[in-house]
């Protein structure tokens, strides 16, 4: 039977010192990831029953941007 080959495990040596918190509670840690990921990707505003017919639309607020967005049925 052929030896097993060795592996070496990444991160295996993260230590073992406290985890800083400082990432969770910072408001520039929140600020830097808002800016990061929530102002770059696609975001679901709402379901198209929510503005069914031409002309009709929604005011969506979203709390984590400091925005409100108008979705609009063309």
């Amino acid at each position: 039977m052929a030896a097993q080959p060795e592996t070496s495990l990444t991160g295996a040596d993260l230590g073992t010192a406290p985890v800083p918190v400082e990432p969770c509670v910072s408001p520039d840690y929140f600020v830097a990831g808002r800016e990061q990921l929530f102002r770059k990707v696609w975001m679901n505003l709402g379901h198209e029953s929510e503005v069914p017919n031409p002309g009709d639309y929604v005011v969506k607020p979203m709390p984590t941007l400091g925005v409100e967005v108008l979705l609009v049925r063309n």
